[in-house]
Formats: structure tokens, C-alpha cells, sequence
């Protein structure tokens, strides 16, 4: 006689969750490959990592990184990396020593006369003088979503 049949179904656990992090310089995920999946709305939806493509995190945002599924195993534990947004760069300013302005500059921008100390937004409406020997230091503003930029320091002698 025939013995009874047994079917044993197996199921393949979850990758462990991936060894990624964010090189936030770059705005690019650092141990990423073409194995994994990501998602920047909390896991809503997925896109495939592509290598040959490598996406970049720009701003102040949350990536999520699994093992994407495959027929054989489901999607893998998650790795959560942030990426903030990087600072401006220097402005390209000049002093225009004769008329005691800077140039270059504008509204998205401000300037500090102490070493950086203290930071005063600056007004093209009511252009300021700088006269006599002082530094001025000039930087891309703050806003809400980038933090200030990198400083450009500027000599007036007059």
C-alpha cells in the first residue's frame, strides 16, 4: 500500500537588513547595490537600486534600503539612512573698493562685519556701505530647508 503523502512548504526568512549608509557630502547611499530596493516616501513604494543610474538624495530626506524581494525569499529588513541638505557654496562677491559695495551680492544673501559673530540679510533695496579697512564676510542665507552657506571674505581698504 501506498503511504500517506506529506508536503512540507518552506519559507525562505527575510534578508537581514542591509549594511548601507549615506555619504551625505555626495548625497549617494554607500554599500548599495543592484540586490536592493529603496523608497523615500516611508515605504509607501519601492524603486530599484540601479548602479549603472546611482540615484541622489538631495535636501533633507529619509531613504529607506532592503533586499528587494525574489521568487525564493521576501523583501529584506529595512537600514534607514538620512541625508540633510548641504550648504551653498561661497558666493562669488567682490568689493568695489572706490564706491564702498559689495558686488555680487543679493537678497539671498548675508553679511557679518564682526568675524561672524552676527549676520545681516542683505538688502539690495538699501545697498550697504562699507568704508574704512574692514572685512566683510558673505554667505548664502539660511532657509528652512538649507542650512547657510560656505563664507566668501571680502577686503575694503578705503
Amino acid at each position: 500500500p501506498a503511504g500517506e503523502v506529506t508536503t512540507v512548504d518552506f519559507t525562505a526568512n527575510a534578508p537581514a537588513a542591509p549594511n548601507v549608509t549615506a555619504d551625505d557630502e555626495n548625497n549617494v547611499l554607500v554599500g548599495a547595490d543592484a540586490t536592493m530596493e529603496y523608497s523615500t516616501d516611508g515605504g509607501q513604494t519601492w524603486v530599484a537600486y540601479d548602479e549603472q543610474n546611482v540615484p541622489t538624495f538631495e535636501g533633507n530626506v529619509t531613504v529607506q534600503v532592503r533586499v528587494a524581494a525574489t521568487q525564493d525569499t521576501p523583501a529584506g529588513e529595512v537600514t534607514t539612512v538620512d541625508f540633510t541638505a548641504n550648504a551653498p557654496a561661497a558666493p562669488n562677491v567682490t568689493a568695489d573698493d572706490e564706491n564702498n559695495v559689495l558686488v555680487g551680492a543679493d537678497a539671498t544673501m548675508e553679511y557679518s562685519t564682526d568675524g561672524g559673530q552676527t549676520w545681516v540679510a542683505y538688502d539690495e533695496q538699501n545697498v550697504p556701505t562699507f568704508e574704512g579697512n574692514v572685512t566683510v564676510q558673505v554667505r548664502v542665507a539660511a532657509t528652512q530647508d538649507t542650512p547657510a552657506g560656505e563664507v566668501t571674505a571680502v577686503d575694503f581698504t578705503g
